[in-house]
């Protein structure tokens, strides 16, 4: 008997959890309302300093979603989602099954900064379905669930429409910690017309205590745009203008000289001050506050640039994200090229009138490629798809050797686990030599000669062992550095059948090689190779061994000079 009143009451309880459960979704409720008097939920009756509410903060952050996997799956939950429910209707005479559509997705946080923990007002859960009693998950992220949401956030269409969601939420009540120093995030999906533009609201009731009667409406907002590129004759110029700004530089430093022409986004910003500090920064032109996404590189990696954002950028001001001088970026001549581009993409759709459109569009496309994809699937496409990263940004420096500049026995180029040395005289690179044999050859060739010595070494800065292949043999060109004119060459190749191995341990030094220059009375010799008469200048020495991995190291110097 006892059992069937255990059942019975827990069959009650069920019928009776089920039927405030659905309680909202049959009357089209869209948010919770919490009882909190009006001096608190107006704060005018606040207290004048530094408050425990001070340091909580409501963010709101959104993404544009238009890939067409998603859209799919949002105009499949239209349609079963139709016909509307009258109270969800409100007479809108959007055709949803034909409207341009995109996907918002709407980042939702609630921070606290403070030192003390606090507690939001929540429920159980809130949930998305397409009608008032069927929540298929076949429809995510379209059909999202939130555990113990922060809000609700509301859209506010001020031009376009929002398509009006059926949420279900449970009516429990719920005090939710949120530690010092830490966040909870929600994260929302919304369908809306393209274009749309309107404000996106929330707030959130939180306490300083459970069942606290000092609780706070946190509330904030922003401003959501999402655009729907027309095409026109212009649309290639158009699009340049509305979401890219060029720079150039072009600076003189030490022995180089740098070219360098910038590409990007109009929320991304550089300068090159006088001493060749490069600072890149992020500005924010709009309301939101907080961004959080990684970075794409590729081609030439920028030393120390970090791999990811996460921060709080104010409206209309920016943030430096990066900050390093050009000699220790570009450290040898060569051309480089290096795209910088946030892992968020904006993407839109470009209408086509005619098949010389298209063409227009794939000759405007390569120009500034990659930060701009254009895509036309079909031969004659009614639409191509246009994507862009948020943020982006496309650098390519040329950096050229400054003969006037060049100092004598400049090093030029070199591996990062190459060390050069230049030694005065040759007692200096005696020190360095260990086999007798070979120090007397030295002193017999070059004792009491003015000569300059180069002098290679590998270094193992990382933490693992490094083995260098060392097959023998090298080549030594001598170039004139105004216009690399070769002046004299020669190279010793030997034939080994075993090469040397060369084991570096982590932090050590050892040395690899050296070599002698000597200019005198006009004749330049390189480890005794006469090159014969070299007029006063400038010149790079060029030096290749035969090594894996490669070994190329370059020098430059004066010759005829006084010094």
């Amino acid at each position: 008997m006892l059992r069937h009143v255990i059942a019975l009451v827990f069959i009650v309880l069920v019928v009776l959890a089920s039927a405030l459960y659905y309680y909202y979704s049959q009357h089209c409720v869209n948010q919770v309302t919490f009882l909190i008097s009006k001096s608190v939920e107006s704060r005018t009756n606040a207290p004048s300093g530094e408050a425990w509410y001070d340091n909580v903060t409501v963010r709101i952050n959104y993404t544009v979603i238009d890939d067409p996997e998603t859209l799919s799956i949002a105009r499949e939950f239209i349609k079963a989602s139709l016909p509307l429910p009258t109270c969800l209707d409100k007479k809108q005479l959007t055709d949803w099954p034909n409207v341009d559509i995109a996907v918002l997705k709407v980042i939702m946080e609630l921070v606290n900064n403070g030192n003390k923990p606090i507690y939001y007002i929540t429920n159980a859960f809130c949930e998305v379905c397409f009608n008032a009693t069927v929540c298929d998950h076949r429809f995510k992220p379209i059909t999202w669930r939130i555990e113990n949401p922060i809000a609700v956030p509301e859209i506010v269409a001020e031009e376009g429409h929002v398509f009006p969601l059926v949420i279900l939420y449970t009516l429990d009540l719920r005090y939710r910690k949120v530690p010092p120093k830490t966040s909870i995030t929600n994260e929302f999906y919304y369908i809306v017309t393209k274009p749309f533009r309107g404000i996106i609201k929330a707030a959130a009731a939180v306490c300083p205590e459970p069942f606290s009667g000092e609780c706070r409406i946190i509330e904030n907002h922003t401003h959501v745009y999402v655009v729907n590129v027309e095409y026109s004759p212009h649309t290639g110029m158009n699009i340049v203008n509305t979401f890219f700004s060029n720079k150039s530089f072009v600076l003189n430093l030490s022995a180089f000289l740098y070219n360098i022409t910038v590409v990007m986004s109009n929320n991304m910003s550089i300068s090159i001050d006088r001493n060749g500090l490069l600072t890149i920064y992020l500005e924010n032109r709009g309301d939101r506050v907080y961004e959080d996404f990684s970075w794409v590189l590729q081609g030439y990696r920028p030393i120390g640039f970090p791999t990811r954002f996460k921060g709080t950028l104010n409206p209309r001001s920016k943030v430096a994200i990066y900050r390093a001088y050009l000699l220790d970026i570009f450290n040898r001549t060569g051309e480089y090229e290096t795209i910088i581009m946030s892992s968020e993409a904006l993407m839109f759709n470009i209408p086509i009138y005619s098949h010389e459109e298209v063409l227009k569009l794939k000759e405007l496309a390569p120009r500034i490629t990659p930060i701009l994809r254009i895509k036309c699937d079909e031969p004659r496409p009614k639409v191509c798809k246009a994507s862009l990263p948020k943020y982006s940004l496309y650098l390519r420096a040329s950096v050229r050797l400054n003969p006037e500049e060049l100092g004598s026995f400049q090093i030029i180029k070199k591996p990062r686990f190459i060390n050069v040395e230049i030694l005065r005289g040759i007692n200096q690179a005696l020190k360095l030599i260990n086999d007798s044999k070979t120090r007397e050859s030295f002193i017999e060739q070059w004792g009491g000669k003015n000569v300059t010595v180069i002098a290679l070494y590998i270094n193992n800065e990382d933490n693992e062992n490094l083995t260098i292949v060392d097959w023998s043999g090298y080549i030594i060109h001598v170039v004139d550095a105004h216009n690399e004119s070769t002046i004299c060459g020669y190279g010793i190749i030997t034939q080994i059948l075993k090469p040397n191995i060369i084991v570096v341990k982590p932090k050590e030094e050892k040395l690899f090689s050296l070599h002698i220059v000597e200019y005198r009375e006009g004749e330049l010799y390189i480890d005794g190779y006469e090159c014969g008469k070299v007029k006063p200048g400038a010149y790079i020495i060029k030096m290749s061994f035969r090594t894996k991995p490669g070994i190329y190291v370059e020098v430059g110097v004066k010759f005829g000079f006084n010094k």
